[in-house]
């Protein structure tokens, strides 16, 4: 016998279902002529409300997300001396920041802060190949200051004999 309710397979003789608990009241008994499980309807329905709860969850989980972005980025409206014009296309009236401004003007920040790590970042570069360079320098400078002195000693050493 199966259950109406989760359609587990129960012993015959059971009063309540293994699977839900489910009084066995409203069983299904397979014919023989059908080998395959039948479904009950309401397995459709519990599979698809599982699925609009998943969904459900992952709109919330996704605001909850989002709303951390936002709150990490200063995401409230904030007061301007005078607006953009770029503001200004997108209808923005002069004291308040609509998230369109919002986008725009964290849009530059973010770009000059980009120019700014690339500035450094060249600059370090340029320091590394000049350090580089410098020290390129400085062992030609010991070999040449080494070789001078070996030939200086070899000079003494002619002199000697």
């Amino acid at each position: 016998m199966y259950c109406l309710k989760c359609n587990r397979e129960n012993k015959p003789e059971a009063i309540y279902c293994r699977g839900c608990g489910e009084k066995l009241d409203n069983v299904s008994v397979p014919t023989s002529s059908d080998n395959a499980k039948t479904l009950p309807t309401n397995a459709t329905t519990s599979s698809s409300s599982i699925l609009r709860a998943a969904a459900v969850g992952g709109v919330i989980i996704g605001g909850l997300l989002l709303k951390q972005f936002l709150k990490k980025h200063d995401s409230t409206p904030q007061k301007l001396a005078s607006t953009s014009d770029q503001e200004q296309e997108h209808g923005e009236s002069a004291g308040t920041v609509s998230p369109i401004g919002w986008l725009i003007r964290n849009q530059q920040v973010w770009s000059q802060q980009n120019q700014l790590r690339d500035e450094r970042r060249r600059e370090d570069l340029r320091r590394d190949q000049i350090r580089h360079q410098q020290s390129q320098d400085q062992m030609r400078q010991d070999m040449l200051r080494q070789q001078r002195m070996q030939d200086q000693i070899r000079e003494q050493q002619r002199r000697n004999w």
